[in-house]
């Protein structure tokens, strides 16, 4: 069900029967491109507002509790999962947080420091260096073509006063959604809310900017030096917005190119040429247009030839030389990667949270899983026609250390 609170705040709530945990998570639909010259405020103003609420976070570790920040490219979620007896614990925190408290100039460093520390921990996983280099190719350096943690450069010139202003005008009650799964029956819950998150002030939002686009010359090579001892190489084509109706069709063709050992890509590079130690493939649901990601880990003397090899299975693809029983495994994988986080709770409220703030409803992973499983061969083969044509190729090579 779903429901929206006095102040504006929307929630969606699923109950769990049996679960003896109270999972909740507050997503703000804020995104990469409202931070102006400063990437980073968004990481910045997360972690200063749980530093500010350090009160209500021991009391909710004390509990056996967790707390924890996370962010996206088109939201930032709090997230809490606490035994259901301290269910009214985990609100009052989600409040804390909602109400915007009092920042001191200690939290806005601590902040800045942790930030750092998180974005440097990121930068140093090689798959995530090599995808954040295929988005700015795609994007450019701007909307979804910035770090989601920021940049080291934003991060140090965050200040309070624009941390302060960030949460004033961007985590408003308008802009924020909650997602809770638990075993409380939904009055109880309600009044809770009322009495807890519904009590935040409302405040004016600044204006919403357009969603993310791709950028118009994409299309190109990108190569740079980054972490790890084997070379990444990551193709990125053009995808439909999650609120796209042709959005099933290209999470079936991510699985089918690069989705486990069975993918198209996958069977190429590591089956019938060893070139590859790792595949993987994703397209994520964003409010902007998307983008489908195919990356390959190789030594680097392959790169060129597991790229040509790469770009010759997409090929294949495009031509038709696809089996249904491919397409069968591309959906069931597809909707798996969808449905299993659903067994968490924790994944859940942020799940349904998630999808409320992206526009398309709290259930949007049942439908979606109907949606794929609806599809048929042709429907998908149209689908590479239309998206696999036009890409941009990142190329990450291992870091030369100075002797």
């Amino acid at each position: 069900m779903t429901f929206s609170l006095p102040n504006g705040i929307k929630v969606a709530y699923r109950r769990a029967p049996g679960s003896a945990l109270f999972a909740a998570s507050l997503v703000y639909r804020c995104g990469v491109d409202e931070e102006g010259d400063a990437p980073g405020i968004r990481a910045v103003s997360g972690w200063a507002l749980l530093r500010a609420s350090s009160g209500q976070m021991a009391r909710v570790e004390s509990l056996g509790g967790r707390a924890e920040l996370d962010i996206g490219l088109d939201y930032l979620a709090f997230k809490v999962a606490v035994p259901l007896s301290a269910s009214i614990d985990a609100l009052l925190l989600l409040s804390t947080i909602a109400s915007g408290p009092k920042l001191k100039g200690e939290d806005v460093r601590w902040a800045k420091a942790r930030a750092l520390k998180e974005l440097r921990r990121r930068l140093k996983e090689p798959f995530n260096f090599a995808l954040l280099a295929l988005r700015r190719g795609l994007y450019g350096r701007k909307g979804y073509g910035l770090p989601e943690w920021g940049t080291e450069k934003g991060l140090k010139e965050a200040t309070k006063g624009r941390v302060e202003e960030f949460i004033r005008g961007r985590l408003v009650p308008k802009r924020a959604f909650l997602g809770v799964a638990c075993d409380i029956p939904s009055l109880e819950l309600t009044a809770l809310l009322r009495a807890t998150l519904g009590l935040v002030e409302g405040r004016r939002a600044f204006r919403e900017p357009e969603p993310p686009r791709l950028s118009k010359e994409f299309e190109g090579l990108t190569v740079r030096e980054g972490p790890g001892r084997l070379a990444r190489v990551a193709v990125g084509f053009p995808a439909p917005s999650v609120r796209s109706p042709e959005f099933p069709a290209a999470k079936v063709l991510s699985a089918l190119l690069g989705g486990g050992l069975g993918g198209v890509v996958s069977r190429r590079l590591r089956g019938e040429m060893g070139l590859a130690y790792r595949v993987a493939s994703l397209c994520p649901g964003l409010e902007g247009e998307g983008y489908i990601a195919v990356c390959a880990e190789v030594a680097p003397l392959k790169v060129e030839e597991a790229t040509r090899a790469i770009l010759g299975a997409i090929s294949e693809v495009r031509a038709g030389n696809i089996s249904p029983s491919d397409v069968e495994r591309a959906k069931n994988r597809a909707v798996g990667e969808e449905l299993l986080p659903l067994e968490s709770p924790v994944e859940l409220s942020f799940r349904m949270a998630l999808w409320e703030a992206l526009g398309v409803g709290a259930d949007f992973c049942e439908r979606l899983g109907r949606e794929i499983f609806g599809l048929r061969p042709r429907a998908v083969l149209e689908a590479s026609r239309r998206f696999l044509s036009r890409y941009h190729i990142a190329v990450v090579m291992p870091r030369v250390e100075a002797p």
